[in-house]
């Protein structure tokens, strides 16, 4: 006897390999076809086709951001914590 395997153990060996790399790289094709949907085809189109793709939901990661930019502006009130969410010395919130 020879040391191969018979045809049954290589196909079966193959089908469960391509299964495993099916199952992994779905989540990942997934995202990629959501990233690349627009709001409506979203909700109303093939949840796993995209038939109109944009980037735009790409461009909110390059827009400014104003929080980054120094802080809270003019209004330096909206910077101070809420009165109520202050601790005491011990342990309870001042109101």
């Amino acid at each position: 006897m020879t040391g191969r395997p018979p045809a049954g153990g290589r196909i079966g060996t193959a089908a469960a390999a391509a299964l495993i790399v099916a199952t992994s790289l779905f989540p990942i094709y997934m995202m990629a076809v959501e990233s690349l949907k627009t709001a409506r085809e979203d909700v109303l189109g093939n949840p796993l086709l995209v038939t109109h793709p944009t980037l735009q939901w790409y461009l909110g990661l390059f827009a400014p951001v104003l929080w980054l930019r120094g802080g809270c502006g003019a209004d330096a009130a909206a910077c101070r914590w809420p009165a109520s969410h202050v601790s005491s010395s011990n342990g309870s919130k001042s109101r």
